[in-house]
């Protein structure tokens, strides 16, 4: 089977391909330069089986106006460039679409049944986003739109981020502790990825473990976990200081349940985050 991997060097991409190339798939990747050339990007997808669009630039960075529309445009026209391509095809293709649950709101528990969205800018981004693959509609394509939670991985992301300062002793979270924290640990990721490419599971999926955390719970394993000596509470200003706007992203999780991966007999390996975070800073 020959998949394509658009968004393949970033943290996600970099996780998948490499685990992906690990078992034996037969990898294209598609670079950013292949979407200026409709001709070079069909090449690239006309023998593929399964398309995973990662394509997106970072949430987690000062948004300006321009910033603001460059986080939807670098999200939207990949998506339908690649639908574009495959209008030209009759193969019946499996296309991954990443996605985030940022579309929730933070109000109670969402499964994939859920249609109570966020109406901030994260949940118009996310919104733009699985539009862009649904509405494309090409009765040859059949669609999976992967709903990331936070992914627990020392490579990159959140746990890069915060992971310097416990190693200073000097550990810190989010002044409201108690938020949410739902996550996917990165071997649960890669494992659900080849269950939704083996199983053909199209549709929405909510990719975060059963167990979903809080801010200070995460804390409080990390401190444990590297022998911290103190935790501290960071205040919101900072943040903004740093983050602007998308600071709020970071602040204002919703609270997230597997359901389609559970019914489907999928079974997580890091359920809880202290499974996970200990698989990733504790030597076997």
């Amino acid at each position: 089977m020959q998949i394509a991997i658009a968004g393949h060097s970033g943290f996600i991409g970099t996780i998948l391909k490499n685990y992906l190339s690990k078992i034996g798939f037969d990898l294209v990747l598609i670079n950013r330069k292949d979407f200026s050339n409709k001709i070079d990007l069909q090449n690239k997808l006309k023998n593929s089986d399964v398309i995973i669009n990662l394509c997106g630039a970072p949430i987690i960075k000062s948004w300006s106006k321009d910033y603001k529309n460059y986080l939807i445009e670098s999200r939207v026209l990949p998506t339908k460039d690649i639908l574009e391509v495959l209008k030209t095809s009759d193969r019946e293709v499996h296309l991954i679409n990443a996605s985030a649950i940022g579309i929730y709101n933070s109000d109670g528990e969402h499964s994939e049944e859920s249609s109570n969205y966020s109406t901030d800018f994260t949940g118009t981004i996310v919104k733009e986003w699985e539009r862009s693959a649904l509405d494309n509609f090409n009765e040859n394509v059949h669609v999976s739109i992967l709903r990331f939670g936070l992914v627990i991985d020392k490579s990159g992301g959140y746990l890069k981020n915060i992971l310097p300062s416990f190693l200073f002793k000097m550990g810190i979270y989010f002044k409201k502790g108690s938020n949410s924290l739902a996550f996917v640990d990165s071997v649960d990721l890669c494992n659900l990825v080849d269950f939704v490419i083996a199983n053909k599971v199209y549709g929405v999926v909510n990719c975060v473990a059963p167990k979903c955390s809080t801010n200070y719970e995460f804390a409080q394993v990390l401190m444990k976990i590297t022998k911290c000596w103190f935790l501290f509470a960071l205040p919101d200003i900072f943040l903004k200081l740093i983050f602007g706007e998308s600071f709020y992203t970071l602040k204002q999780t919703p609270k997230v349940f597997p359901k389609r991966l559970i019914d489907l007999g999928f079974e997580f390996k890091y359920s809880c985050i202290e499974d996970s975070l200990k698989s990733k800073l504790l030597k076997n």
